[in-house]
Formats: structure tokens, C-alpha cells, sequence
């Protein structure tokens, strides 16, 4: 995993040493060369976690137009909780002729019964993270593969890695389970493929450019600019017709339904640390632990 960045840990820390080299291939290109590498270095069959973002479509299309042999796998949280995703990843799926295995997941009953344990385990404070663990075990043979993000060519020092998505990793480790948590960074040679363009003219080169350079642009303007990114270098993406950051609807149901749960203690959690979000679901499920595991929420790059 990550073979090509040194990965040091102290307690609870982490810290990432890499060059940046063979940085020469396509993102097409580069994503075949990736696939290759996974069939070599891990055990099939394939399985692709696919949550309808640009960057799991991205992933799909590459592995289908691979040659390779690989299996997919969609979970459909309950209450129709992550159908905003879901809706783009049939269009995707519908468009472009790829069939994709979607199977029910009682999302509300592991973060009722199971996230604390899995929280506890992998040292992990994420009901985001905790909920892929948990599906990735619906997985019963051979290497899960999920998309994660590929890094930013131009300020590689600025390539954060959230710890919370790095336990994913974590978890790996200590289950044994072979996994790949982001295909976009598994090799070198795609992680830094997403760059401009040489043959382009000058201002489409900057405009291209200006995609993966991370910027204080809102939200929504970043998007647009990843989508068109993806599908200037021969991703088909469908851009999301409303782009959310994951588990909002299910922030929506906690809202409403479990309010009366937060406690004193609860609230507290808010104002310590780096902690900023009153959400009823992240004051039970995410602000206390995230405090209990993590000195600050990002991996820090040591050198390029």
C-alpha cells in the first residue's frame, strides 16, 4: 500500500515522506498501469466500492476499458439515505452500459450498535470511515478497492491526507484484509498524472492547471473543476446535479430523530480541539472520538 511514500508514525502522528518521480504517464494511461500493478501485487477477484462520485466513476470506467477482471460493489444505505449519490452512479452505470452490483446496507443499525467498537479497534473517529469498514466486510474474498483522490502535481506539500480516511489503512493492517482505500494515489505514476497538459495553448494550460491547485474557491467552483479535470483527460464523469460531502442525509434523519440523545458532555465536545460542527450526528457519533484519537485531523507532509 502506498509503496512509494515512507510512512512514519509516532503515537498517534503521522508523518509522509515521498518523491516525486515517474510522473510521466497520462491519467488514462496511468490508471491501466495502476490496475496492472494491483493484479499483480494483490489477490483477486477485484471488488470496486463505488459511491456515484466522479472519482468512483472515474475508477469504474477506467478498470471497465482495463481488460482486467473486476467485480462492483454499491451499498444502499436504508431510508433511501445516500440515494443522492446513488441516482448519478445508475445514470453513470446506465450511460456508459456497466452493470453495477448494488446491495442493501442497515447503515442506521451499525451506527447504533457497531461504529463505537469499530471506533475503538482501528482508532478511528469517523462514522464515514467506520461505515466503508464495516461494508468493506460484505466483501468476503479477494482485494477491495476503493477510489480515494489523486494528489496535487503542481504543491505536492499541500497534498493532505485526512486521518481519518488514512485509517482505512489502519484497519487493513490490523484485519489483514487486502485492500487499496485510494486507487488515485496506489502508484506514483497516477497519483501525479493530473497535471496540465504540454501540447494545450497557454491559457487552457492555465486554466487546467488552476483545477488541482487547491485554492479558497467555494465549494461548488472546486467541483466544477474537478469534473472538467477528469473529463479533459478522457474520464466520461456525470458532474452530481447536487454535490454534498457525504452523509448529509443522514445528518438530516439524525436532526430529526435523535436530538433528544445529545448530552451535556456531547455539546462540550464542540468547543474543544478543532471540533466545529453542532450536528446532532457528529456531537454522538464523530466530535469526542475525532478528539480521542486525533492531536490535529491531517497528515502532515514532511518533504517532496
Amino acid at each position: 500500500m502506498l509503496s512509494w511514500i515512507n510512512i512514519q508514525k509516532n503515537n498517534y502522528d503521522y508523518f509522509l515522506e515521498y518523491k516525486k518521480e515517474n510522473d510521466h504517464m497520462q491519467p488514462l494511461e496511468a490508471a491501466y498501469y495502476t490496475i496492472d500493478y494491483i493484479h499483480k501485487n494483490y489477490p483477486s477477484p477485484y471488488t470496486l466500492m463505488l459511491s456515484g462520485g466522479v472519482d468512483s466513476q472515474a475508477m469504474l470506467w477506467a478498470w471497465h476499458n482495463s481488460a482486467k477482471d473486476y467485480l462492483t460493489y454499491s451499498g444502499v444505505y436504508n431510508n433511501g439515505l445516500n440515494e443522492n449519490d446513488l441516482c448519478t452512479l445508475r445514470e453513470f452505470s446506465s450511460i456508459r452500459n456497466i452493470p453495477v452490483n448494488f446491495v442493501d446496507f442497515d447503515l442506521l443499525k451499525f451506527l447504533k450498535e457497531e461504529h463505537l467498537s469499530y471506533v475503538e479497534k482501528y482508532r478511528c473517529g469517523s462514522p464515514h470511515m467506520t461505515a466503508f469498514m464495516k461494508m468493506s466486510e460484505m466483501i468476503a474474498e479477494g482485494t477491495v478497492i476503493m477510489a480515494g483522490n489523486f494528489w496535487n502535481y503542481w504543491s505536492p506539500e499541500v497534498n493532505i491526507i485526512d486521518k481519518n480516511n488514512f485509517a482505512l489503512y489502519r484497519y487493513a493492517e490490523i484485519t489483514e484484509r487486502p485492500m487499496v482505500p485510494f486507487f488515485f494515489c496506489e502508484t506514483q505514476e497516477l497519483a501525479f498524472s493530473f497535471k496540465y497538459k504540454a501540447n494545450l495553448p497557454t491559457p487552457e494550460n492555465l486554466a487546467i492547471k488552476s483545477i488541482v491547485e487547491r485554492d479558497h474557491t467555494p465549494n461548488s467552483i472546486s467541483y466544477a473543476r474537478k469534473v472538467k479535470l477528469y473529463q479533459d483527460y478522457g474520464f466520461p464523469v456525470l458532474r452530481q446535479e447536487k454535490k454534498l460531502t457525504g452523509f448529509e442525509l443522514v445528518k438530516d434523519y439524525y436532526d430529526k430523530h435523535h436530538a433528544q440523545d445529545v448530552t451535556i458532555s456531547d455539546k462540550l465536545s464542540r468547543i474543544q480541539g478543532k471540533q466545529r460542527s453542532n450536528r446532532v450526528f457528529d456531537l454522538l457519533l464523530r466530535n469526542k472520538y475525532e478528539l480521542k484519537f486525533l492531536k490535529d485531523k491531517y497528515i502532515s507532509i514532511l518533504k517532496s
